[in-house]
């Protein structure tokens, strides 16, 4: 999928200018100094190649190898909230994030067939200490792993045997694996009624 991005550059101008600035506030959800220098980057990156392309960025969305879809070369999508949400207020784009997608997801699921999904539930709940717990802070590591986990074949994960939380997590997606499995509907047709 191709698309054009378009951005202000005015506004790109004025957070490239401000981002040192307002780093405390553009962050406030990170929690160690190195997490804030890596979005810091990624954001110093996009904004300059924003402004070399004018404000206006070609972008090619692809499905990696865990099932998520993502935009290259520069996207916004990996950008702050905080940032997102100021380059596009007054413009002709929408952002729709919801934050940690697939616990959020699952987790509507296991409470509509009151599912017992601990692991899942600690996850969508406090998914940054289990960041810190089981990846050292690594976020991406840790959104990697969970993706892989629901959109691929378990032949593909390899699990850390030393991570209770990976092995946990599994046990929940099995139980919820199991529970679609065993449902039997048919969706009902033209023909039917």
């Amino acid at each position: 999928m191709e698309f054009i991005e378009r951005y202000n550059l005015r506004k790109v101008a004025y957070v490239y200018s401000k981002m040192n600035t307002y780093k405390d506030a553009i962050y406030s959800k990170c929690e160690t100094p190195k997490e804030v220098a890596s979005n810091m980057r990624k954001l110093e990156r996009f904004l300059e190649y924003v402004a070399y392309k004018d404000g206006v960025v070609d972008v090619s969305y692809k499905t990696d190898k865990d099932g998520r879809i993502y935009g290259k070369p520069h996207t916004i999508q990996n950008i702050s909230g905080v940032v997102r949400n100021f380059l596009l207020k007054g413009e002709k784009l929408v952002d729709i994030d919801i934050v940690n997608a697939i616990g959020c997801i699952m987790m509507s699921i296991c409470k509509k067939h009151d599912l017992e999904c601990d692991t899942l539930k600690k996850y969508y709940n406090k998914r940054q200490t289990i960041i810190n717990k089981y990846y050292d802070g690594d976020k991406d590591l840790c959104k990697d792993f969970v993706n892989a986990s629901f959109f691929k074949s378990w032949d593909w994960i390899k699990p850390n045997k030393n991570n209770l939380f990976e092995k946990e997590l599994k046990n929940d997606i099995k139980t919820i694996q199991e529970f679609i499995l065993s449902t039997k509907t048919t969706p009902n047709t033209k023909n039917e009624q």
